[in-house]
């Protein structure tokens, strides 16, 4: 899906030698090279800052001709120098800025030598050629002539497309416990029960061909309605297992707030319709209200009733005589 990580020499046209603390290094909408074209807009507004955030590079290094970088010619593993560090910043309709930069001793001496006078962005774009990832921003002798060149990068990128592919990933179904609510079996069913529950229903569910009059011998139509009947009838499954997997997820959540001595403000028809992921958050973050710990003092001792012994004085302040209750007890 990824191209690689892409260098091109920044268009800002910054000069070093008086330590800038802001320089424009990707520019907005589209820019022209030998390689292709590097795209900077909406999609770049709304992924690069999730990406940056996802694999923890909020502040990237502003390093010397691309040092840092896995798969650059002058890599040579850690640890490495660098000129600066600085905050990536998106400006619609701009583009990518390096702000808040915070230069180093040896990047000050670098760059106010005018060792280094050019910027050189590394970045990662989508098929498409948008900018998605900075891995860098990098002080370079001379930026390219052609405006671009391409790091492999091999270990770095494995490293971005497994963590970029789990976030896609979070959010997705689990197929085979609907699979199995769907075909009406246990809950630990294993893959060849399944695959065979699926056979069954397939044949069970097979369409018988039909003649039309008018068709040629030996031309069969397929039962068209009681295939969309069919079809149907599994969604209606899928949309009640999907519901009753909400409710249960609900339900759990009230509880486990009651444990903790937490107070949900929602009704019971406003807890019936909230998705369970804001339910969870809201639960998250409610502070406790009620004590769940045992209230009642230790030192509170217990009293019997203080009942009359004498059976005689009991049975005169009830107004019974001794033969009634020898007759009766």
């Amino acid at each position: 899906m990824f191209k690689g990580v892409l260098t091109f020499k920044a268009p800002s046209g910054a000069d070093l030698k008086s330590l800038p603390t802001r320089i424009l290094i990707v520019p907005w909408g589209k820019s022209e090279t030998s390689r292709g074209v590097i795209i900077c807009n909406a999609v770049t507004l709304r992924e690069l800052p999730r990406l940056q955030g996802k694999l923890k590079r909020d502040r990237i290094a502003l390093d010397f001709q691309h040092n840092t970088v896995e798969g650059s010619p002058t890599y040579k593993g850690e640890p490495v120098k660098v000129a600066a560090y600085g905050s990536l910043e998106i400006v619609e309709g701009e583009g990518i800025y390096l702000s808040a930069i915070e230069w180093t001793p040896e990047g000050k001496e670098a760059a106010q030598g005018g060792h280094y006078p050019d910027i050189s962005p590394a970045i990662v774009q989508n098929k498409s050629g948008e900018v998605i990832f900075i891995h860098s921003a990098g002080i370079v002798r001379q930026g390219e002539i052609d405006g671009l060149t391409l790091f492999a990068a091999p270990i770095f990128f494995k490293t971005f497309n497994s963590q970029t592919q789990t976030s896609n990933q979070e959010n997705t179904m689990d197929y085979k416990s609907a699979l199995i609510a769907l075909l009406g079996l246990e809950p630990d069913a294993d893959d060849n029960t399944i695959q065979e529950a699926v056979k069954a229903l397939a044949a069970k569910n097979k369409p018988e061909p039909t003649k039309d009059k008018d068709a040629p011998a030996g031309d069969d139509k397929v039962d068209v309605k009681a295939l969309a009947a069919t079809v149907k009838a599994l969604e209606g499954k899928i949309v009640s297992f999907n519901a009753q997997s909400d409710e249960n997820q609900r339900q759990a959540l009230v509880a486990q707030a009651a444990n903790e001595g937490k107070v949900i403000p929602l009704s019971a028809d406003e807890l019936k319709d909230a998705p369970v992921k804001i339910l969870s958050a809201m639960i998250s973050k409610l502070p406790v209200t009620v004590p769940v710990e045992k209230r009642t003092p230790g030192q509170v001792e217990e009293f019997s009733a203080n009942i009359p012994s004498n059976r005689s004085e009991i049975l005169k302040n009830c107004g019974v005589s001794e033969e009634v209750f020898k007759k009766h007890n």
